[in-house]
């Protein structure tokens, strides 16, 4: 038996030897001339192997270059829709730009500069575009996938914008420290979910900015309000707690158990001793000794209290102040020094919230009476504002501090739907295959676009109503309906979507909006 040569340690195959290897229908042309097999099984696996990893590696290596090639912003259906707005700004002054739909844009003078630093002078053009809603999104070709502590999330969006500025058609650049200001209307006034994000194309990532608050523009008020969470102020060191005097023995002195709920101050105490003070007037030492139904404390100032004490129909009220005996004054003195030092610490710390909230307030007001302002000296955004669809008594504003071009939004990264899982594939209505370049998935109850990146395998929540959009290889649209979904039997395993089809030369955003 003739023995072989078998290496199972072989060095990785060059680029060249990739190439060589691929030839794989010529191999199979060969070996087909012969009926009997002429090599050892041993060798056939092994040599099919290498082919078989070579052509993974290539369709693999394919694949990464493809990626890397892919623009960061890759629209996948033909849209002469979304076209921006243009604006020709002189760079000379401060100027006051409004979108169509009411988003105001702030430009300062001076605010522009070229790409080796130089000031621009004379006008500039200003390109501005939204999107807010499904169709937008999904026609813009923005990503809206986040990646956060190696979980994907996919962004539901409050409103997000484009801005690019040009001179003689060469881009333009923010100056430093001359921000522009974009006051976008947003669509959704929920005050704490959202944050801002910049698109990084470099990076091909989002850059959280912070968190986003929208400022509400009241239309049939004379001046903007503002809602905000009361604080109060801090406690006095009194009314924290109360360090006794000394022990004068001179006097006259009785004891009570007050509640420390509702007199927190007098917490050092286990059972408060009160010094009857010289202000009680006809005061009878006899009373002190007296077994009374009942005392009711009222604070006074200067740290006094009066206790009243009531039996039957008798009654007689004390001014006193607690006091502590010598042995016992001490250890006193030293819970109050600790108390007072935490105190202190809780003062400063209360008093830098307010500040901060102070700060938040202001911006907030300031933010509005901006806004009032504009709307009452700008008839295009009384327009913008008050007409048709657009009509409304309150209008919510998202601003951001634009201190470069490119894509800005207000988000909330939303986890990937989950509660079924289908092995897919996807058909015409006349049986043919369709092969998908990508695949959203849209949940009525949110203004979000999931892209599925493994199109064979589909993922949602059978609780809520999902749309099914396929952009296939050929830069068509399909799509499977919610009530597609409704008829899909729990615990599926495997399942093809019969989809629906539009084929146009140019879509809309209400093309796929019609369709959710």
């Amino acid at each position: 038996m003739k023995k072989y040569d078998v290496k199972n340690d072989r060095e990785p195959l060059s680029a060249e030897q990739v190439k060589k290897g691929m030839n794989l229908d010529g191999v199979l042309k060969e070996t087909a001339k012969f009926k009997t097999p002429f090599f050892k099984p041993l060798l056939v696996w092994t040599s099919l192997s290498i082919a078989a990893g070579a052509l993974i590696y290539f369709i693999a290596f394919n694949k990464k270059e493809q990626e890397k090639e892919r623009p960061v912003v890759n629209p996948l259906l033909s849209s002469e829709a979304l076209v921006p707005a243009k604006f020709t700004v002189d760079t000379s002054k401060d100027t006051t730009l409004i979108y169509p739909n009411g988003t105001v844009i702030r430009i300062p003078a001076g605010a522009f500069n070229s790409k080796d630093g130089k000031d621009i002078s004379g006008p500039v053009e200003i390109a501005y575009r939204e999107f807010h809603n499904p169709g937008d999104i999904l026609l813009s070709g923005i990503p809206m996938s986040y990646d956060s502590a190696g979980e994907n999330f996919q962004f539901e969006s409050a409103g997000m914008f484009e801005i690019k500025g040009t001179k003689d058609g060469e881009p333009v650049f923010i100056k430093p420290g001359k921000p522009l200001e974009v006051s976008m209307r947003s669509l959704n006034s929920d005050p704490g979910k959202f944050n801002q994000y910049y698109l990084d194309t470099a990076k091909k990532a989002w850059d959280y900015l912070g968190r986003d608050k929208p400022y509400m523009l009241q239309l049939k008020l004379d001046k903007p309000s503002v809602q905000t969470d009361s604080t109060k102020a801090p406690a006095t060191l009194t009314e924290a707690f109360l360090m006794p005097g000394r022990y004068n023995a001179e006097r006259y002195h009785f004891s009570i158990e007050a509640d420390k709920d509702e007199f927190p101050e007098l917490s050092l105490y286990e059972e408060v001793l009160f010094e009857v003070s010289p202000e009680t007037k006809n005061f009878d030492p006899k009373s002190v000794n007296i077994a009374w139904e009942e005392a009711n404390i009222e604070r006074l100032t200067g740290g006094k209290y009066k206790v009243t004490f009531r039996k039957a129909e008798a009654s007689i009220s004390i001014i006193g102040y607690p006091v502590a005996k010598e042995k016992e004054y001490a250890a006193m003195q030293k819970k109050y020094d600790a108390l007072y030092r935490s105190y202190e610490q809780k003062v400063t710390e209360k008093q830098k919230q307010e500040q901060s909230v102070e700060a938040v307030l202001k911006e907030e007001i300031s933010q509005q009476e901006k806004l009032m302002t504009t709307y009452q000296q700008d008839e295009n955004l009384r327009l913008a504002l008050q007409s048709g669809a657009n009509e409304a008594e309150e209008v919510a504003y998202r601003t951001f501090q634009v201190n470069k071009f490119g894509i800005w939004n207000s988000d909330c990264p939303s986890s990937m739907p989950k509660g079924m899982e289908l092995l897919a594939e996807f058909q015409n209505s006349e049986g043919a295959v369709i092969i998908p370049e990508a695949v959203f998935l849209i949940e009525t109850e949110k203004n979000a676009v999931y892209s599925l990146y493994d199109h064979k395998k589909i993922c949602f929540n059978p609780s809520n109503e999902n749309t099914l959009i396929v952009i296939t290889n050929k830069g068509e649209l399909a799509w499977f309906s919610k009530a597609g979904f409704g008829n899909i039997a729990k615990g599926t395993k495997k399942f093809t979507f019969k989809m629906n089809w539009k084929k146009k030369a140019s879509y809309t955003p209400e093309d796929i909006n019609a369709l959710l």
